[in-house]
């Protein structure tokens, strides 16, 4: 058997975890600083007088966190933090895998030598921790105003799509015309995954309506299992149409994976939806429990389809059909082939699943384990045992392994890509995936309703 490739970091000087490291990190640092200083007064209105020592405190701790980053200092052990709800406190596993490495390496992690996953989920972590340790703003989101401003700026997409939403889901489409809304609606969600505001910073992005470029777009998706998850999603018994979206980006993506959802829904293509946002702020732009809440409200606050929508998708959660489950794992610094022995419960959990839905880049790189793969591995070998259930697995490249790649990929690649095309996020890639234990299950039927139809003939005769 052969070995893995090793983890990507940023001890290679250029590469883009290094510049990740060098020079994003640190700025996303310096505007949470920024907005503190300059939303002091609606801050300590909202949470008390006492937050202006508290904001003091935190600039401390998130200054501290830039000069360690920026002078690759050792990390350090966390101080248990205080949570508003315990059952996601994590400290203790970040510990561990700092003192691991101590173990292993006989010297501390560093930012720039250590696995670039690990260094980025331990920067987010810290991050959370300067604000947990507070009394008063233990709670604050210090993402929350770029995630509103980013939804806000794509207004005119968010109409658009709701309105196209809206018709796809009043009609009475052939199954023919059926496949093409779907398949067109799955990469709207893929296309969402550009607004990523961890790459761009924590700046917000230019609207630019990916609906109505879809068909430019599309040359762009340069790895498209969309047919064989068709073939796949039509021939689901109807009990087994329960889905899960494990979430990546607030606003725009979000919004395109809800319309995804309601038209699943609606065509009766699956029964029930759950979804797995982050359990704190993460990654700047990464959606929370709270920012699903935020953007139904926001939804229901206009009139016309947009409102439609938003009552529509409202009317899901609280009749049951949709819900929402939070867990942990998704903000330990674990890749997904560690699930099975870190959080069993969690990995049975979405073997329960007809499929998941994995968006983005963060869950891309953990699902590969963010290894150097060349770009022609197959996904099951760099999922390396992680199939709880058939995936589906919607990513535009901004960094990090690419996988499943074929000969005409490549050719697409080399004849139409700069240097850049596995960071500028303009390259999408659709795979699905299904696994033995799907194949056991769908046999499993058959053989019983082979079994069924002798015993009844059996009896006849």
């Amino acid at each position: 058997m052969l070995n893995n490739p090793l983890p990507l970091s940023g001890s290679k000087e250029g590469s883009f975890p290094y510049l990740t490291l060098r020079d994003r990190l640190p700025i996303i640092l310096t505007r949470i600083v920024d907005q503190l200083c300059r939303e002091k007064k609606s801050i300590c209105e909202e949470y008390g007088e006492g937050s202006a020592e508290e904001i003091k405190s935190v600039v401390g701790r998130l200054s501290e966190l830039k000069n360690e980053l920026q002078t690759n200092k050792p990390f350090k052990t966390l101080i248990a933090s205080k949570s508003n709800n315990p059952k996601f406190d994590d400290d203790v596993n970040y510990n561990t895998a700092i003192e691991s490495y101590r173990k292993s390496y006989k010297a501390d992690p560093k930012w720039f030598e250590v696995a670039w996953l690990f260094a980025e989920c331990y920067f987010y972590k810290r991050i959370d921790n300067s604000f947990k340790s507070s009394n008063l703003l233990s709670s604050y989101d210090p993402f929350k105003i770029q995630k509103i401003k980013a939804c806000e700026d794509v207004q005119e997409s968010i109409e658009f799509l709701s309105q196209r939403t809206v018709k796809d889901i009043s009609s009475l489409p052939s199954q023919d015309e059926m496949k093409k809304i779907v398949f067109e609606m799955v990469e709207i969600s893929l296309w969402g995954n550009q607004y990523d505001l961890s790459i761009a910073s924590g700046e917000t992005l230019s609207q630019e309506s990916i609906v109505t470029r879809l068909s430019s777009l599309r040359e762009n998706i340069i790895a498209c299992d969309l047919e064989s998850f068709w073939d796949f999603l039509i021939k689901l018994p109807e009990n087994k149409k329960h889905i899960a979206f494990v979430s990546d980006n607030a606003g725009l993506e979000l919004f395109a994976d809800l319309c995804l959802a309601s038209l699943l829904t609606e065509y009766k293509l699956v029964n029930n939806v759950t979804f797995y946002p982050k359990t704190r702020p993460w990654y700047v732009s990464d959606t929370l429990r709270c920012d699903i809440k935020w953007t139904l409200d926001y939804l229901t606050g206009f009139k016309g389809d947009v409102k439609e929508m938003g009552q529509r998708i409202k009317n899901y959660f609280e009749e049951g059909t949709w819900d929402i489950k939070e867990n942990k794992f998704w903000t330990t610094h674990h890749d997904y082939s560690e699930m099975k022995k870190v959080d069993p419960e969690l990995y049975n959990e979405l073997g329960t699943y007809s499929f998941v839905i994995f968006k983005g880049d963060l869950n891309y790189r953990k699902l590969f384990g963010d290894l150097d793969w060349p770009n022609n591995t197959s996904l099951r070998t760099a999922l390396r045992g992680f199939q709880p259930s058939p995936l589906l697995i919607l990513r535009t490249i901004k960094g990090g392994p690419t996988v499943g790649l074929d000969e005409s990929s490549a050719k697409v690649i080399n004849a139409k890509l700069n240097e850049d095309w596995n960071i500028s996020g303009k390259i999408g890639l659709i795979h699905f995936t299904t696994h033995q234990r799907d194949l056991n299950f769908f046999m499993t039927v058959l053989l019983s309703s082979t079994a069924i139809v002798l015993i009844a003939y059996l009896c006849r005769s």
